[in-house]
């Protein structure tokens, strides 16, 4: 059962209304100003036209009978066409490609794709027949893709998306989405628009599908559980279907979404595409947006084990006022204050009446040690790293939820104690963003070492608090000095 993580309404926005249609102008401007790019433009240019001069005057000198003549100018004129193939070609296609990041996407539907063949088979007839009536209608048709591709462009023009998200998430949560988009037209509505996420970049389908085998082949050993899709910590990979947004007018949907895995969802942008107005052709522009959501490790109900955990043996005097037995600080007397605790020895040296202070004495603390570090690489240690990851963040849950002082510590970073909603989101976050670290080897005193060293570093836990390790080290391998100062799971212990 996953505990109720309180989801304040205050949302996180992401607004953006920068479309690829304005990066055209910036690129084109970014063009004619390269000089380079305008010299390997005219290199291309005069050897293009010399190949053809080549190809011309080989078809000529086999028409004049010369043979050898048309050999030689034939060769030469594919020699030439070679050459720029092999050397401004791919120049040209990185180009092409840098270009195409932010020019708006197009596309062909199923009934797109029978519409051109229609009009292929009308053309064929008409240009064999000389019919009239046939041109007419292919005229017609032809007319209908140029409206089409205008009507869509100016439906997707002057359209804002805004993104709100709870403020807090956990893995396995169903959270709502809501995806806004505003009309900023004043005439004319805009009809049938879907939203999505897009990556940084837009690439084509070939890049998309080398650069996921590339990733696969580079496949970090300790994320094998992890998403592996090009996209997979993208927001909004659905589309998110609007009928209608009036001019001047916003329209609002709600999409339910389960978060697979913790980390960080990043938002680079939105693609908006539409099918208007026949669903021949589909239109899609690049809007700009940035953002992040951060997804804490999933949280769930702690067993038994750990809700009668003994903290009466880690009461702790708190660095509070309260009404303990340990002094905490001398004051000036204020009126209201109980007789009882005036230090009469301390009055009668400074002849003012001094109060004593005492701390708080049901002080609670629990210290959570989270130890990262992969000592023996197995194929199962990234699932287990997940259900530790998971575990430690239901503890901190639990502890915090009991009004329980926690500390969190890990090999890289110590946090300091804390207690509260606050400390809690600031724990869950860390352990969203946490990653196992490869150690070779394995020492039964590396666990031991690695605590005193954090107490030589100012961060020791309460000498009498309760203590939490979660380690990947097996039983054997834990020295008996840790095991005395605390209570250690294993990873491979733990169910979840």
């Amino acid at each position: 059962m996953l505990h109720d993580l309180p989801v304040k309404s205050h949302p996180t926005i992401h607004d953006a209304r920068r479309s690829d249609f304005s990066y055209n102008a910036i690129y084109m401007r970014r063009f004619l100003t390269d000089k380079k790019a305008w010299g390997e433009f005219l290199v291309i240019a005069f050897l293009l036209a010399l190949a053809l001069g080549l190809a011309m005057g080989s078809s000529i000198g086999l028409r004049q009978g010369n043979a050898l003549l048309s050999k030689a100018l034939a060769l030469l004129s594919l020699i030439i066409a070679a050459v720029v193939t092999i050397a401004y070609v791919p120049r040209l296609a990185h180009r092409v490609t840098a270009a195409g990041t932010t020019l708006p996407g197009f596309g062909i539907t199923q009934a797109g794709g029978l519409y051109l063949i229609i009009i292929l088979v009308i053309a064929l007839a008409a240009l064999n027949t000389g019919n009239n009536l046939l041109f007419l209608v292919l005229s017609v048709l032809l007319a209908a893709i140029v409206s089409s591709g205008v009507m869509a462009r100016l439906s997707l023009k002057g359209i804002s998306v805004s993104l709100q998200v709870p403020e807090h998430i956990s893995v396995g949560d169903v959270v709502p989405l809501r995806v806004t988009l505003k009309n900023h037209k004043r005439f004319v509505s805009s009809f049938s628009l879907a939203v999505c996420g897009c990556p940084a970049r837009s690439v084509s389908a070939l890049h998309r599908m080398l650069s996921l085998l590339r990733r696969r082949r580079q496949r970090d050993r300790f994320s094998a559980n992890r998403p592996e899709t090009l996209d997979a910590k993208l927001l909004l990979q659905h589309p998110v279907y609007f009928s209608m947004v009036p001019r001047g007018e916003s329209v609002s949907q709600a999409v339910m979404h389960i978060f697979p895995a913790r980390g960080c969802y990043t938002l680079n942008g939105f693609r908006i595409s539409t099918c208007f107005p026949f669903g021949f052709f589909t239109k899609s522009q690049r809007i700009t947006a940035q953002g992040q959501v951060v997804v804490y490790p999933r949280i769930y109900e702690v067993n038994a084990e750990f809700q009668g955990l003994p903290f009466w043996n880690g009461l702790q005097p708190s660095p509070r006022r309260g009404h303990g037995e340990e002094l905490y600080a001398y004051r000036l007397y204020r009126p209201g204050d109980d007789a009882r605790f005036v230090d009469w020895k301390a009055t009668a040296k400074v002849s003012q009446l001094i109060m004593k202070d005492f701390t708080c004495a049901d002080e609670r603390r629990v210290t959570l040690f989270l130890d990262t570090r992969c000592y023996k690489d197995t194929p199962s240690f990234a699932e287990q790293f997940e259900n530790a990851v998971s575990l430690t963040a239901s503890l901190v849950t639990h502890f915090i939820q009991e009004e329980i002082e926690v500390e969190l510590g890990l090999p890289e970073q110590m946090w300091f104690t804390g207690w509260g909603q606050m400390q809690l989101y600031r724990i869950l976050e860390l352990l969203a963003r946490v990653e196992p670290s490869h150690l070779g080897g394995s020492s039964p005193g590396t666990l031991d070492q690695w605590i005193d060293a954090g107490q030589a570093a100012g961060y020791p836990p309460a000498p009498k608090g309760f203590m939490i390790i979660i380690t990947s080290l097996a039983r054997a391998e834990v020295a008996p000095s840790v095991t005395r100062r605390a209570r250690v799971i294993h990873f491979d212990e733990i169910t979840r």
